[in-house]
């Protein structure tokens, strides 16, 4: 038995007070819903290859629109997992942009004349300036085209979109429309459907990789599984994890191991940064139980030691990076050459 598979085990009054009601089902399941997600997108897909046929994707790739691929939070890592993939398939310009960006900036990320497709990710469809990036999209440049993905039919992204054929909402299986605090089965069925997305005139291609992927989740999950509990008992204060190509993945992974493995993270829906070293606070190697248990009920500013006096955490981690990396830096160019 694997160390994600003896969490299944605990009892249940264990689990709320850790804090593991629900995530490691929703981390075990992956794999085994990425099949159904495919058949989702197989059952849309000629009303979906219509759709981004009147968005202009049908033309010469010289005048397609722009793709945006949105998202606030670990909404926006799918997007930047995915962009070098539609600039491949779809020959056209991609660019993954968070929705708080998009929100106070539409007018000089959006030229005047210019087609766009947006294509926004979120969970739960609720995240508030996911909602309000497209409510004003929507006054402002009704001429874009929007295709919202989410794992909640009831959220109002997907609502608001209902009689607007300017908007296509694709609402995936509720199972995994995740409840854990993390988001695991979501961020991986988003991609899965995006990627569905990316070879939508080519599926029969993508179906053949699907199996392999599937195969491979379930053969990795024991294996990280057992990996992680091995590092968690191990005596390590910060993690960096590093990748190439699309930062989506590996800066979404620091975001989680910041939030949930430890106890203390950043609030804020921006990114890390390329350059961060995920830093965290070791509270004997791992969270206690009582923080594991305030971050599982959202209680995220109590966890943190929050000041509701101050505008400001009482720790922020970004703030003592950014503080050593300009110490760093000054001392590095105070050195004789």
């Amino acid at each position: 038995m694997n160390a994600l598979s003896q969490l299944f085990d605990l009892p249940e009054s264990e689990k709320k007070t850790r804090g593991l009601v629900h995530t490691p089902a929703e981390i075990a399941q992956q794999p085994d819903t990425w099949q159904s997600t495919f058949d989702l997108f197989k059952r849309r897909r000629a009303e979906i290859g219509e759709f981004l046929a009147s968005a202009g994707l049908a033309v010469d790739p010289r005048v397609r629109p722009t793709v945006f691929l949105v998202g606030a939070g670990t909404s926006d890592y799918i997007g930047k997992s995915l962009v070098y993939l539609f600039r491949k398939t779809w020959l056209c310009d991609a660019v993954a942009f968070p929705s708080t960006d998009l929100l106070t900036h539409m007018d000089e990320l959006c030229a005047p004349g210019r087609k766009y497709l947006w294509i926004s990710f979120s969970r739960s469809g609720d995240s508030p300036e996911g909602v309000s990036v497209l409510e004003r999209a929507y006054k402002r440049r009704p001429d874009i085209y929007h295709l919202v993905i989410s794992c909640n039919a009831n959220g109002r992204m997907i609502r608001a979109s209902v009689g607007n054929p300017q908007v296509l909402s694709i609402c995936l299986d509720d199972a995994v429309n995740d409840r854990g605090l993390a988001m695991t089965s979501s961020f991986s069925n988003m991609v899965i459907f995006g990627q569905c997305l990316a070879h939508y005139g080519d599926i029969e291609r993508y179906e053949h990789v699907l199996p392999q992927l599937i195969r491979a989740g379930q053969s990795f999950l024991p294996i990280a599984a057992d990996s992680a509990a091995e590092l968690a008992r191990g005596p390590y204060t910060k993690a960096c994890f590093v990748g190439s190509g699309p930062a989506g993945v590996d800066r979404g992974q620091g975001r989680h191991y910041v939030r949930i493995g430890v106890g203390l993270a950043s609030w804020s829906h921006g990114s890390l940064g390329p350059e961060d070293l995920v830093r965290m606070f070791s509270f004997e190697q791992q969270a206690s139980p009582g923080v594991r248990a305030q971050f599982a009920r959202r209680n995220w500013k109590q966890a943190a030691g929050y000041d509701p006096g101050c505008r400001r955490r009482k720790c922020s981690l970004r703030d003592q990076h950014r503080s050593r990396t300009k110490s760093y830096a000054s001392r590095a160019c105070s050195c004789p050459r």
